[in-house]
């Protein structure tokens, strides 16, 4: 072997190791309970830490920005284990930012790995607070943060430029989904995201914005956009080692004809997560009955059947909470 192949080996290697420890390093995430440690000079009020998170056990925190910590938290602990619930108290944040994204948190898991929160790794000291954010964890510092943020919604980009990194990117995908639910058309949407999400520097958070997009338009109805649809889920596969399944996900959310046209338009190394996808939505609207693989291409059959597969075994989303709505935001 010479000595490029060599190293390519190598680099493939060390990847793959990484991977491993990325995958291992999720049984962690849950590590119990800590205590908060408030900070005497803190200017905003003190407020006492609670375990096991929820609704009833947040009520009593007066200041809104701590209360819809907490719920966060809680929610983050509930998004992390299976099964999953089938309730969440997302329907009590008051801020509608953090309320959408504790909604999607449940239907894309994988972001309580890198979004802030009491269990979550990495998250130290990654920026200089505010003045009104300088009590608690680093996580909690940083949740103030986004939640006190000014989003400039004309010059979005320069919102988060004063933050180091992870805070940074975090910042940059809480501005995303602000200029999400602000838009008041798809057109705007569309425009909007696809100029901000490839600014953002982190790979995951890159990913996730365009799935983002992605979502919004096939859940609009009539569905949005077909081919910005297809080119936000390959924008998302290509912008992280991560697979966070965008084509596999989003096919669930469009009707049965639609979702067929997306896994055809989708390219050829994500249709067969899109049409496992497909399978799986398809058994869900029959409860599990019928055969809707026998017509497909033989190519995607078996793709398809493995959906239907996986719709009978696993563990669904909570419902959504009466007067929540989960995509599209835009009317």
């Amino acid at each position: 072997m010479g000595t490029g192949q060599g190293d390519e080996a190598r680099s493939i290697w060390l990847r793959l190791v990484l991977i491993v420890a990325l995958i291992s390093m999720t049984g962690y995430l849950l590590v119990g309970s800590r205590r908060v440690e408030q900070d005497r000079h803190a200017t905003r009020p003190s407020e006492p830490a609670l375990d096991n998170r929820n609704a009833s056990s947040c009520a009593g925190i007066k200041d809104p920005v701590n209360r819809d910590i907490c719920l966060w938290d809680g929610a983050a602990q509930q998004a992390l284990l299976l099964p999953l619930p089938q309730e969440t108290d997302c329907a009590d944040i008051s801020d509608t930012v953090l309320q959408y994204l504790c909604i999607r948190l449940f239907y894309r898991p994988h972001m309580a790995q890198f979004m802030p929160h009491r269990d979550t790794l990495g998250w130290k000291e990654p920026f200089d607070a505010g003045s009104e954010c300088t009590s608690g964890e680093a996580h909690e510092r940083a949740l103030c943060t986004l939640l006190t943020l000014d989003k400039d919604i004309e010059a979005p980009e320069t919102t988060c430029e004063g933050f180091m990194e992870p805070m940074r990117t975090a910042c940059m995908f809480f501005v995303a989904t602000s200029l999400m639910m602000s838009s008041s058309s798809q057109e705007e949407l569309i425009r909007r995201l696809q100029g901000f999400c490839p600014k953002i520097p982190d790979g995951a958070w890159r990913s996730e914005c365009h799935y983002l997009l992605a979502d919004e338009l096939a859940s609009a109805r009539p569905v949005g956009d077909m081919s910005v649809i297809v080119k936000a889920c390959e924008a998302s596969h290509d912008a992280d080692i991560w697979d966070f399944h965008c084509a596999g996900h989003v096919v669930q959310l469009m009707p049965s004809e639609d979702g067929k046209v997306f896994c055809r338009e989708i390219r050829s190394g994500l249709q067969e997560s899109c049409w496992r996808g497909w399978g799986r939505e398809s058994a869900r609207q029959t409860e599990g009955r019928g055969e809707p693989c026998l017509n497909l291409d033989s190519r995607w059959r078996r793709s398809c059947e493995e959906g239907v597969e996986e719709f009978l075994t696993e563990d669904s989303p909570p419902r959504l909470e009466e007067g929540i709505e989960y995509g599209p935001v835009m009317k």
